[in-house]
């Protein structure tokens, strides 16, 4: 059928499609089609087939042609799931109504290997996804809205919907702007809130601070006692200089006892160490001596022969044995005649391994001749057994054929095929019943899957982490969800806050990482560009008004941020990490707190740190920052010459980001659903089992009849079968007597080869006896001098390491004794440098008058408590001229603040007064429709408007689904308790009730009639059919696998029967005359 014919069935129809709907849909290389067109009608488009056939495929090509995600359709997320296998490229073509205008043709084709790009054609001109979403938006499509695009594997998700997000919904294929201002109404709910927390904080500083000033202002009540307290600070800041000077003295003497006490040690070491040291030289000049005088005699004994040598050997130990007495000497002499030896003894073993390998060759040579003929042997006797086996063969052949004859079992066999295709028909009927009852399993099986996902992701810990996000800063939250929404829109990977991607490898160590990164840079988001920055900074601050932080990478690794030094130089004072090393993170996420934090040079330590507070400071350049277990201590250098240090400590607070809760109330009630669904499965399953059980009986009998068949076949044509056996084996008797072999001779022919073999090995056996006694001669004379030399080898490293021992304790002893000095040298230097800065500063304290250094001697006489009093009288001093300006300055923020929140309450009036009352028209019109509907179906249902009990919290506003299924039950909330054919009712009558509202130009409803009983599912194909078959109605898809018979049928409903299969002929050479023909003629047989 032509192009041009198939328009002409539905062209009276033509002028009734609604801008927006679909005319044409062409798919290539899609799933399972190779190439497929479809013409949908303007109205009711009903289509059905076998399960597996394709249907649910034109849905998946509907909504990932028209730029839908494929995470709508709940089954696979990488576009190249959808190329038929064995095909590298796919292509989806829609046909839009464009109503008053032309209509458009839009065209994806996908690559395979492609997850996330695609091209696009809009009219045959290149486009972007982007302008492809523009258009299908402004036609008023929403395939991501389960409310107008509801494919297969979603049914059970539009019961799953929450109030609110079904009232969101709603209202997106009802009115798109009330669901925006319904957005205005959140976004100014959420700042209203924040408006009254600022306002409470801003009352409880401003108390705060009055209460206070009340406080020093009796402190501080004369302007006698102000001039006292300048008094005493000034004898504070004039004693202090004296104080730190007097502190380091006493160090220097400390420092100076040290260096003594080492010195004695290093000098007692060097004199226990001289007499081993002089003997050691000794030993050393005598070495040399006799090693002179053996070099020439080693170098006459390697040229020597093998006999020569030896003999060499033995007279040169006879010579020299009366005045050899260094043991270093008789070790180089061993070495060098060992090492002689061993290279004869090595020339005479490659010999023997030369003969040896020669002898194995000959063994393997008989063995070759022996197998030979036993191979042979074995290949006759088998001939032989062959030969009488097919005599026996033969014999019983003939004998069969002489005792059969001709049959005629033809009326059996016709009796067989009738009994065969009346098992096949109950067959057929069990089939059905199973299948019905699998799908309603699949069901099930589809809704426990989605609620053990649903606990997934409760137990998961990125749940966890998103919870606490929210609980603490909600517009973090609500720009982490956005960015999940729109990973897609940006060049590069965003990376979430570090209280989303960074992990402590172990929760006790949380306190430490929290304390060391500012609670604004765990909320910060993380760029890898500055254009994504950009738009990410627009997107989320400018139009969704959240107040988050973001930043941007500097493009280096966290190996580019190095540690000052490696982490065994620090241990000695109570160290065992860098904070890097407690945490994991994206690379982008740990460079950037690397960068801001410095995690890279803050070590990690236990209780012993607090014992090093004075000397890490100068012992571990590079560190301004570390840690203890109870502390954080960082520490600043004058500017000075950089000598004066001054060291800030905090305690640690307890972890509060990192740490995680579960909701298990959430986690009960979902465990329950669970259990109720699975005991609903195991009912079904054992149904499905019992018919299965009657499947398997009329599977044997059916089996067995055609058995019978096949055997009464077989009978019937044995004699002829029979006959063509015994002429081939007749064949192969002749072959296998022309196949005998004379074993004699081949006998004969290897004993000669096996005596030749032999006469050859007893020659290199020869040979290798004589060779094997020069190789053992040679053996025992390396033995003894290898004996010989590791004796006195031994005793020269025992030497070596009494000495050796001896050294390092020198070694550490001056080591430490350098360090001495040198902290001396640092102690002394300051103390000085102090006491004169003190003397220029306040003069010499011994001239000061009898009172003053009365009262400075009554102060404080450690730099900390003199630190603290000096902060508390300059606190007091200050802190009574600056806080009332400050209370000053909150009064006029309040004042400011309070008319923010009367404006913005005022906006809120106004935005409500304009959605809140057409939202409840139009859920007032669904709600009656929806009723009516039920009313037909001699049920009950209602949609209400859930209005929380706080009206301004618009973030909970719900619809409610309340429905009734018969007289005696009564009316319940919509959920997953219901069946799955309740469910299927009302989903499928609540988006009938929706149409008339909703200005969408299609609506596509996948097997949504699946678990419904008979009568319900004929009253809501009734229903569907009515709807929207009437005039200046938006188009309607509604797949099925099967349809109940005698169903209403009207003009402008389209039925689309979907035949697809390896088998099926090709759609261009269809010939419907001869299909029906052969209708009939199957019709004439029953």
């Amino acid at each position: 059928m032509s192009q041009s014919q198939r328009r002409s069935i539905s062209s009276q129809f033509d002028r009734e499609f609604v801008r927006g709907a679909i005319r044409e849909i062409k798919l290539k290389n899609f799933l399972i089609y190779d190439n497929v067109e479809v013409y949908p009608g303007a109205h009711l488009n009903v289509v059905i087939g076998p399960n597996a056939t394709g249907k649910s495929t034109i849905v998946n090509a509907i909504c990932i042609g028209l730029a839908g995600k494929t995470t709508i359709l709940g089954r696979a997320k990488d576009l190249s799931a959808y190329i038929k296998n064995g095909c590298s490229r796919a292509s989806i073509e829609i046909e839009l109504d464009g109503g008053d205008e032309s209509n458009y043709r839009i065209k994806r084709i996908l690559q395979r290997g492609s997850t996330t790009s695609s091209s696009w054609l809009i009219n045959g001109k290149s486009s972007s996804q982007k302008q492809v979403e523009e258009l299908v938006s402004s036609l008023n499509i929403q395939v991501s809205n389960l409310c107008q695009f509801l494919p297969q594997d979603r049914v059970a998700d539009f019961v799953k919907m929450s109030n609110t997000e079904l009232l969101s919904n709603t209202m997106l294929a009802a009115n798109k702007d009330l669901y925006n201002i319904h957005c205005q109404l959140k976004v100014a709910q959420r700042k209203s809130l924040e408006i009254n927390t600022d306002f409470s904080k801003l009352v409880d500083v401003l108390e705060r601070e009055r209460s206070l000033n009340a406080a020093l202002e009796r402190d501080v009540s004369n302007i006698e006692e102000r001039e006292g307290y300048e008094q005493k600070l000034n004898n504070l800041k004039e004693k202090r200089p004296w104080v730190e000077y007097e502190e380091y003295r006493r160090l220097h003497i400390i420092q100076k006892e040290e260096k003594e006490r080492v010195e004695q040690k290093y000098n007692e070491a060097m004199a226990m160490n001289l007499p081993t040291k002089q003997a050691i030289d000794s030993l050393k000049r005598q070495q040399t001596d006799k090693l002179t005088e053996f070099r020439e005699i080693v170098r006459l004994s390697v040229c020597l022969s093998e006999t020569s040598s030896l003999l060499f050997y033995n007279c040169y130990i006879r010579l020299y044995s009366g005045f050899i007495t260094s043991f270093s000497f008789v070790v180089m002499v061993t070495v060098a005649m060992a090492t002689v030896v061993g290279q004869l003894v090595l020339n005479q073993s490659r010999e023997v391994a030369s003969v040896n390998e020669a002898i194995q060759s000959y063994s393997e040579k008989v063995n070759d001749v022996e197998t030979t003929l036993k191979f042979k042997e074995t290949q006759e006797q088998t001939r032989i057994k062959k030969l009488e086996a097919m005599k026996l063969q033969i014999q019983a052949l003939e004998d069969q054929i002489a005792n059969l004859e001709e049959l005629n079992l033809k009326p059996e066999i016709e009796l067989c095929s009738t009994e065969i295709k009346q098992l096949n028909t109950d067959k057929h009927e069990l089939d059905e019943d199973i299948r019905a009852l699998s799908g309603e399993k699949e069901s099930k099986r589809l809704e426990i899957i989605a609620l053990e996902s649903e606990l997934k992701k409760l137990r998961d810990v990125d749940s966890q982490k998103l919870n606490l996000v929210r609980k603490r800063d909600k517009h973090t939250y609500d720009a982490i969800m956005w960015l999940r929404a729109h990973r897609n829109d940006f060049q590069d990977v965003i990376y979430e806050p570090p209280l989303m991607t960074l992990n402590v490898r172990d929760s006790a160590n949380a306190k430490f990482v929290e304390n060391n990164i500012g609670f604004n840079d765990m909320k910060t988001f993380i760029c890898l560009n500055a254009a994504d920055h950009e738009k990410f900074y627009k997107k989320v601050r400018e139009e969704n008004r959240l107040l988050i932080n973001a930043a941007v990478t500097l493009g280096y690794g966290p190996d580019h941020y190095q540690p000052p030094a490696d982490i065994s130089q620090y241990r000695q004072f109570g160290f065992h990490c860098y904070l890097k090393d407690l945490v994991e993170a994206p690379n982008a996420v740990l460079a950037h707190l690397c960068h801001l934090s410095g995690l890279h040079r803050i070590p990690v330590g236990g209780s012993r740190v607090n014992d090093f507070i004075d000397e890490i400071p100068n012992r571990c350049p590079g560190v301004s920052r570390y840690v203890s277990d109870t502390h954080t201590y960082s520490y600043k250098r004058s500017k000075y010459g950089a000598r004066n240090v001054l060291t800030r400590s905090t305690d640690l607070r307890p972890a509060s980001l990192l740490i995680h809760s579960v909701d298990e109330s959430k986690q009960e009630e979902v465990n329950s659903k669970l259990k109720v669904l699975r005991q609903q499965d195991i009912d079904l399953t054992n149904r499905i089992k019992a018919l299965s059980d009657k499947l398997a009986k009329v599977d044997q009998s059916l089996e067995q009849a055609r058995q019978k068949k096949r055997d009464l076949i077989k009978k019937q044509g044995e004699r002829k079968t029979v006959q063509e056996k015994l002429l081939l084996k007749k064949e192969s008797l002749l072959l296998l007597e022309q196949e005998a072999v004379d074993m004699d001779a081949a006998r004969a022919d290897c004993n000669r080869q096996i005596e030749a073999i032999f006469a050859d090995r007893l020659r290199e056996l020869s040979n290798l006896a004589d060779k094997t006694e020069v190789v053992m001669k040679h053996c025992k004379q390396r033995c003894v001098l290898g004996l010989q030399y590791y004796s006195l080898n031994q005793q020269v490293k025992q030497k070596e390491a009494e000495l050796a021992e001896k050294s390092l304790l020198l070694i550490d002893l001056e080591r430490e004794l350098s360090e001495k000095k040198e902290q001396l040298s640092k102690t002394r230097d300051i103390a000085k440098r102090l006491q004169n800065e003190a003397k220029r500063t306040t003069g010499d304290m011994n001239k000061f008058p009898p009172e003053k250094q009365k009262v400075i001697k009554q102060l404080p006489s450690t730099l900390e408590e003199l630190d603290a009093m000096i902060a508390d009288v300059q606190a007091r001093m200050d802190l009574i001229y600056e806080r009332a300006a400050r209370i000053e300055k909150l009064e006029k923020k309040m004042a400011g603040n309070n008319a923010a929140q009367t404006a913005h309450k005022d906006e809120i009036s106004q935005l409500r007064d304009s959605w809140l009352p057409p939202l409840q028209e139009i859920i007032d019109k669904v709600n009656q429709q929806f009723s009516s509907y039920f009313r037909q179906m001699k049920c009950a249902g209602e949609v209400t408007l859930r209005v929380p009990p706080n009206p301004d919290e618009f973030e909970n506003y719900g619809i409610g689904i309340n429905v009734k299924y018969g007289d005696n039950k009564p009316m319940k909330e919509l959920t997953t308790f219901q069946s799955g054919g309740e469910r299927s009712v009302a989903t499928v009558l609540y988006m009938l009730a929706l149409q008339e509202l909703s200005k969408a130009p299609f609506r596509c409803v996948d097997e949504i009639n699946q678990g419904m009983d008979a009568d319900n599912e004929r009253k809501v194909f009734e229903l569907v059919v009515k709807a929207a078959c009437r005039p200046n109605t938006p188009q309607y898809f509604l797949l099925t696998p099967k349809l109940l018979p005698d169903l209403l049928y009207t003009e402008r409903m389209a039925v689309h029967i979907v035949h697809n299969g390896p088998y099926m002929v090709e759609h261009s050479k269809w010939n419907p005359d001869s299909f029906l023909t052969t209708r009939r003629e199957f019709s004439d047989e029953d």
